[in-house]
């Protein structure tokens, strides 16, 4: 639904804003002219912020401190108590009025984060890593702003901003490199014959070099092409803005392969009668009907999906996200507190934060609020618990001698930015903190039955009989039963979300344990769906292990998944919140169910499957 409101932003702070963007951006500046009155203001806003956030990073000697005050600032805004700078006072209310989550513009200070660190880009996946945050995540708050909210339009708006930046990269090669930054992706400069080191040290132009920046273009071009599908998903009075900036910017890359992709000798502009020309294009293709294709359905790329769930996820439930971010908050502080080593903490935090779907604390919160006790004091210690023993198992799963993943959540693993080393004592830590957590809920008299039970359920769902590491077991094995391994890797812990959650609300665990169960079950489906689905070499087939499609193929897998999606909603016992709770359940299951759509490649060899329950 479009928003009829517009914040009420001082006519001062406006001014400034705009100013802002018209010193900034000529080109961003041009398209805000197209852009209705109700979505101008607000987006002049946001980009001011951008602006001034982008010159604290690439001004001045930047150390993370900067990047702390920054989301110091953030942090008033989102209280209603900004700072007294224009952007700041004006963002406040954009971000109030139309609801804009806080991991987005969180993302965008991550991705600053990135540039004070130098870090490296090897891949291209890291490099959308990089993209989805300094752009990406501005192509989701403009398109929120405009009123849009759902997945296919957010996906389509998060390419257009990955693109642009790609777009931005290889513009900016020369200059990037004077200043001893490398965007490039290292390891297509080696396939080319060129050592990014030696490069850097002394960069001039080559045919490979050329090779290499064409080669980027042609993945922005490929990205903004799905980003043109939709621009018709957007309110109609939108739609010029937003694909005359796209024609804007993708011309860039026209301009720079009539310089035979030399961006370190040249700098690629486009002219102002030329940009006068791509928005009379845009607005003339689409007055007379020639929308852009609005029947895309693929996702954005998968460093950028995150951003897509904190908008959806802030749809939903926003009260009990919030509520779980800041326990998380206060016993990540706790964990990384007096006493802790500083590349520890920054460790720790990182394996937590930015959020991820928060699928089992927020299980344990909707057992108990179908129950009717949602305030129960162990609730909210329990929830946490059960998210930080997550947490953990992901960076364990990710290291080198597991999966030995680069990316989790759309960014580099714990191991691939601190070493391995600190990566497992992130891990231990974190396991310690999760039962630390449920300690400080002791009351006077100690603990009490209720607290002992959750704990025992808790050791059960992450030990070596039935439990996560029973899980990771398997996966040595030369020979696993797919629905033991299932439901040790992934189910035991929704188990004992749901247990828990009725037992700190004065429930019988037993009732829900099904529940959790058969969400998990049908979540590692999905996954292994997605694992099937997603471009390049099967993850686990690379690794030997048991995958349901590998095994049963895609339509008995499918069956698979659906029965146990239809046995999770049948399991829901009577409580006074059954009706919502099904809701919510049958809605979750659905997001997971796309995974299964008929998009697989061909079995591949893999390690003996035994059985499927």
């Amino acid at each position: 639904m479009i928003s009829t409101e517009t914040p009420a932003i001082a006519p001062h702070d406006a001014e400034v804003c705009e100013e802002m963007l018209r010193r900034g951006s000529r080109s961003f500046f041009r398209a805000s002219r197209l852009l209705p009155a109700r979505v101008r203001g607000p987006v002049t806003a946001l980009y001011a912020f951008c602006r001034m956030a982008d010159d604290i990073i690439d001004h001045g000697a930047v150390t993370h401190a900067a990047v702390d005050a920054l989301r110091g600032r953030l942090d008033r805004m989102y209280t209603g108590r900004p700072m007294a700078h224009p952007e700041d006072r004006a963002l406040s209310k954009v971000v109030e009025g139309f609801r804009v989550p806080r991991e987005l513009p969180e993302a965008l200070l991550e991705g600053f984060s990135w540039e004070i660190e130098r870090r490296r880009y090897e891949t291209l996946d890291e490099l959308h890593a990089y993209a989805a945050r300094v752009a990406g995540t501005v192509g989701v708050m403009v398109t929120v702003i405009m009123g849009r909210r759902d997945e296919e339009t957010l996906s389509r708006a998060c390419d257009l901003g990955i693109a642009m930046q790609l777009t931005n990269i290889a513009r900016d090669v020369g200059e990037d490199a004077r200043r001893g930054r490398l965007y490039l992706p290292r390891t297509w400069m080696r396939e080319a014959g060129l050592d990014p080191d030696e490069w850097l040290a002394n960069p001039v132009f080559s045919p490979a070099l050329g090779g290499v920046v064409q080669r980027l273009l042609e993945e922005a071009d490929r990205l903004y092409l799905r980003a043109e599908r939709g621009v018709g998903l957007l309110p109609a009075d939108c739609r010029v803005a937003v694909q005359t900036a796209r024609l804007v910017y993708a011309d860039i890359g026209r301009v720079i392969a009539s310089n035979g992709f030399d961006s370190v000798t040249q700098r690629a502009v486009t002219s102002g009668s030329r940009k006068t020309w791509l928005a009379l294009r845009s607005a003339s293709a689409l007055l007379l009907g020639a929308n852009p294709d609005a029947r895309a359905s693929a996702a954005t790329v998968s460093s950028g999906r995150f951003l897509i769930q904190a908008v959806n996820e802030n749809d939903t439930t926003p009260g009990t996200a919030t509520r779980i971010e800041a326990a998380l908050e206060r016993a990540v502080d706790r964990l990384t507190g007096s006493g802790c080593p500083p590349r520890l903490a920054r460790a720790i935090r990182y394996a937590v934060f930015p959020a991820g779907h928060r699928l089992r604390p927020m299980l344990c919160h909707a057992v108990a609020e179908a129950l009717g006790n949602s305030s129960a004091p162990l609730l909210e210690p329990t929830a946490v618990a059960i998210e930080l023993l997550h947490c953990a198992s992901l960076v364990q799963d990710d290291l080198p001698s597991f999966d030995d993943a680069g990316m989790r959540r759309g960014r580099p693993s714990v191991h691939r930015v601190f070493g391995e080393s600190l990566a497992v004592l992130a891990s231990d830590a974190l396991i310690v903190g999760a039962f630390e957590e449920l300690a400080l809920a002791t009351g006077r008299s100690g603990i009490d039955q209720r607290q002992r039970e959750v704990i025992r359920r808790l050791v059960r769902a992450v030990g070596s009989r039935g439990g996560l590491v029973a899980g990771q077991g398997w996966e040595t094995e030369s020979e696993a039963d797919l629905a033991e391994y299932h439901a040790a890797k992934t189910a035991a812990l929704f188990e004992a979300a749901a247990a828990t959650g009725a037992l700190v609300a004065g429930g019988d665990p037993e009732q829900w344990t099904p529940l959790g169960r058969w969400i998990g079950m049908t979540y590692q489906a999905a996954d292994d769906f997605a694992d099937r689905a997603d471009d390049g070499p099967a993850t686990d087939a690379l690794l030997g292990r048991p995958n349901l499609v590998d095994h049963f193929g895609h339509q008995r897998g499918r069956t698979a998944l659906e029965t146990y999606a239809q046995r999770a909603i049948e399991s829901i016992p009577p409580c006074a919140g059954r009706v919502e709770l099904r809701q919510q359940v049958a809605a979750l299951l659905a997001r997971f169910a796309q995974h299964a759509e008929p998009r697989v490649a061909a079995p591949r060899p893999m390690r003996q499957v035994v059985s499927l329950a």
